[in-house]
């Protein structure tokens, strides 16, 4: 693997949105945000799941909300008590990185970034309403292998991708039943999943791989 790191896609905001800018529909019932983040916690159980925080050497942070059974497995991380900070290395804590933006993790700018948009403090631009699920082949077979001889290769990627906006949103939540990596696979592929033989062909997938892969 080459040492060369692509840089995460950043989003813009909106023209003419400054940082103090509110949700008018918020405006009454929102708690001002925390303003000291720990930048070395891992992983947080809350809400449906276990949220997972990754720092990538180039910066800002990767979030993976309610990371379920086949999440906690993917990313190597024990389901009941997930290590509880991030790697001191700093090439160790990239690759982490890849691999949550891998599990459907997204990429902020920043801690407060994400708190004011998720309470709706402020109005989200357009990358930060899709939310995506990826689903891959014989990750099951690559886990159970102990020889790195006999893990077999990525064979691609299944995608599911909506906006939170969309009035008819897909039941995501029944991926939330699956047990293994192969039975999120089956169900996404039912849900209409769009398969890519090549991960790096899915432009949000890009940059979870080195450019020398």
């Amino acid at each position: 693997m080459g040492s060369g790191q692509s840089a995460p896609q950043r989003p813009e905001r909106p023209s003419g949105e400054r940082d103090d800018d509110i949700n008018p529909r918020a405006r009454s019932n929102i708690c001002p945000p925390q303003t000291d983040r720990d930048l070395t916690r891992r992983a947080v159980f809350e809400g449906h799941g276990c949220t997972i925080f990754a720092y990538p050497s180039t910066g800002g942070v990767v979030l993976k909300n309610d990371a379920d059974l086949v999440d906690m497995e993917f990313l190597g991380l024990d389901r009941f008590s997930p290590c509880e900070k991030r790697y001191d290395d700093d090439v160790q804590e990239t690759m982490f990185s890849r691999q949550v933006r891998k599990a459907g993790g997204k990429w902020w700018p920043d801690m407060d970034r994400y708190v004011n948009v998720t309470v709706g403090a402020k109005q989200p631009i357009a990358e930060e309403r899709v939310e995506r699920y990826f689903g891959w082949p014989n990750q099951d077979a690559r886990s159970e292998n102990s020889s790195e001889d006999a893990k077999p290769k990525e064979t691609g990627v299944y995608v599911l991708e909506y906006d939170v906006d969309d009035p008819e949103e897909i039941e995501t939540a029944r991926l939330r039943m699956a047990i293994s990596m192969a039975e999120k696979v089956e169900l996404m592929k039912r849900m209409g999943a769009k398969f890519y033989a090549d991960p790096r062909d899915y432009e949000e997938l890009k940059d979870a791989y080195d450019r020398c892969e």
